[in-house]
């Protein structure tokens, strides 16, 4: 039964907190968000292990990736910034998108290029979309040349969006 395995693996990480996530390591199938909502409810004040996180990064499945870059990113764990920015080029889009997130939240000057530069080669437009606003987070004054440059996108939404973050940074400064 669905149901009895999801609250037994609740009960086992509230029991032995990031230790009980072993079963990452072999699922299968997606991990719902209402349920990633509950693992991360019961970790998120925890810090994070090394040897677990590395290998979920690496997992072939997506919503486990998609998990542990919540994870970094709620923690602002810069010092996976590397493992993150691989995560850029994964061929799914939840793990893409959560990736951008994550850069967003663990800023640096390092995050601001790398998002800049993943821009150029997202195809998606929501990810792109999604690339201007955590520049909003990450990006300093260095960055605003390539924002106006997207001032004259012909996609509308860009340019509104490229717009906004360049007064965001307006205001901050």
């Amino acid at each position: 039964n669905n149901l009895v395995r999801l609250e037994a693996q609740i009960s086992i990480v509230r029991l032995e907190g990031f230790s009980g996530l072993q079963f990452f390591d072999t699922l299968s199938y997606p991990l719902s968000d209402w349920h990633q909502l509950n693992l991360f409810y019961l970790l998120a004040d925890q810090p994070i292990p090394a040897a677990g996180l590395t290998n979920w990064l690496n997992s072939s499945n997506a919503s486990v990736i998609q998990f542990a870059l919540r994870l970094i990113g709620e923690q602002h764990a810069i010092e996976y910034h590397d493992e993150v920015v691989k995560c850029l080029n994964d061929s799914h889009l939840i793990v893409r998108r959560e990736a951008i997130r994550c850069l967003g939240q663990i800023p640096s000057n390092e995050a601001a290029v790398v998002l800049t530069r993943h821009f150029a080669i997202e195809t998606d437009k929501n990810l792109r979309l999604n690339i201007l606003k955590e520049l909003g987070n990450t990006c300093s004054d260095m960055d605003t040349p390539f924002l106006l440059t997207l001032q004259q996108d012909e996609v509308i939404d860009l340019k509104l969006a490229a717009n906004k973050t360049v007064l965001y940074l307006q205001n901050i400064s």
